[in-house]
């Protein structure tokens, strides 16, 4: 009988202490999520998801910045009417992927290994949303903002 009292006692133990356990998990997770609902509270700055701010300057991964690129670009294809059958683009994966192929050239390369500046990026991004549906698709692909030379961050590489 000791044996058994010992043992309820044992379990009971163990069931509070896991209690109290998921009482802190669930409440980290909850602060997460607040932060996460404050972070994009602006629907303006869900574009901005993923940068890294640092002081004064914000750091994005060439390939955060590239996915946001080709978002932006494909949705002013779609808002333009340039993706469909007989269109500019047959559909919204053939935009993303000369998009993708393009932006991977000139930001994956060596000149940007030390990532894109988040405010330039952002201006590439104002300006690709900026340009007219009467402009030729040429002219998006030009956007001076958008180029590796604007947009990555200048460094020396570590000797």
């Amino acid at each position: 009988m000791k044996s058994l009292f010992l043992c309820f006692l044992a379990a009971s133990l163990a069931t509070l202490g896991a209690c109290s356990r998921d009482r802190s998990r669930t409440q980290d997770h909850d602060a997460l999520t607040i932060i996460s609902e404050r972070e994009i509270a602006n629907p303006n700055d869900q574009d901005r998801a993923g940068a890294l701010t640092l002081t004064s300057a914000s750091l994005v991964a060439s390939e955060a910045a590239i996915d946001r690129i080709v978002n932006s670009r494909c949705a002013r294809e779609v808002a333009c009417n340039n993706i469909g059958a007989d269109k500019l683009f047959a559909s919204g994966e053939m935009c993303a992927r000369e998009a993708r192929s393009r932006m991977y050239d000139e930001l994956k390369s060596m000149t940007c290994w030390a990532g894109v500046d988040g405010k330039k990026l952002d201006a590439c991004l104002d300006s690709i949303r900026g340009k007219s549906c009467a402009d030729p698709v040429d002219a998006v692909n030009r956007i001076s903002a958008c180029r590796a030379s604007e947009l990555c961050l200048k460094a020396e590489l570590p000797r």
